[in-house]
């Protein structure tokens, strides 16, 4: 009863009761409009035809027209949350009307929630991050800091002792809370990688016996006797012997400046005699232990 029109096809017969002699020869002259809803009348031989404009009228929906549409409440969703009406269908016959009323789903504008969008979000930055960070909503709407400088952690409630910058000499700082450390490259120490490490101190020293060493800042030289090179003299002047490297080590020839050298690489578990020089270390402030890494 709520389409806007049935699609009518009246016969001669029917026709004689709503048209006279006039109407009957041109249907389109018939006043009123024989076709209800605003449907539209076309004339056809021995009679007429209605063609109905699509969709159901204003406050229906359905397949024919047989819902009331909760949305034309106005007031159902509230504070500018818009409305959308949702059909019922039979379960495996979605094409049979179901018996069963409509429902309807609000879809609410930023700040609301709720079936009706009546209920106010509470700010989600009102009291998320410290003093010392300023708030903002992500896409996915979940709060984020951002720090100010001298602060860290997910709300700012960490002082960010590393942007100080207190290691030295390239140290890298790492904020372990409740305390720093520093990771010092090789060749210093310290809490804040301010010490120089004495290589030529270390026993056994770097450098090999009948060979004097000589300090730098964050490494060492080795006074090495004629033709032979390297930061440890390590490398032999000459092709690599007939007999090979003692202890079954792996001899391998290096370009030098006049002449091509030889280096014997020791095979694992065989002493070089040389101290591992190349690590680095790290040092916690506040009295913690070193690690050598």
């Amino acid at each position: 009863p709520h389409a806007l029109c049935n699609s009518l096809l009246l016969h001669l017969s029917e026709a004689w009761l709503l048209m006279d002699r006039t109407a009957q020869r041109n249907p389109t002259l018939v006043n009123p409009n024989p076709c209800h809803n605003h449907g539209t009348c076309t004339p056809k031989p021995g009679g007429f035809y209605c063609t109905c404009p699509p969709g159901c009228a204003p406050g229906f929906l359905g397949e024919t027209c047989q819902f009331p549409d909760p949305c034309q409440d106005a007031q159902l969703c509230q504070n500018g949350g818009s409305c959308q009406a949702l059909l019922p269908a039979l379960p495996g016959s979605p094409s049979l009307p179901s018996p069963l009323a409509p429902s309807f789903s609000c879809t609410c504008p930023s700040g609301f929630t709720g079936q009706r969008c009546q209920a106010q979000l509470k700010d989600p930055c009102s009291s998320f991050c410290s003093k010392m960070g300023r708030c903002h909503i992500q896409a996915s709407g979940r709060p984020r800091c951002s720090c100010l400088p001298g602060w860290t952690g997910e709300q700012c409630q960490l002082r960010d002792f590393c942007s100080a910058n207190p290691c030295v000499n390239g140290g890298v700082c790492l904020a372990t809370y409740p305390q720093i450390q520093c990771r010092c490259p090789p060749g210093f120490e310290g809490h804040a990688c301010e010490h120089d490490i004495n290589e030529c101190f270390l026993d056994p020293g770097p450098c090999p016996k009948g060979t004097s060493c000589h300090n730098t800042l964050g490494s060492f030289w080795c006074h090495c006797p004629t033709g032979q090179e390297g930061p440890r003299c390590e490398l032999q002047p000459g092709p690599c012997p007939p007999t090979g490297c003692p202890n079954g080590g792996t001899c391998q020839l290096v370009p030098g400046r006049d002449s091509t050298l030889h280096l014997c690489l020791c095979p694992q578990g065989a002493s070089s005699r040389l101290p591992p020089l190349s690590r680095g270390r790290e040092r916690a402030w506040g009295g913690g232990r070193e690690d050598g890494k």
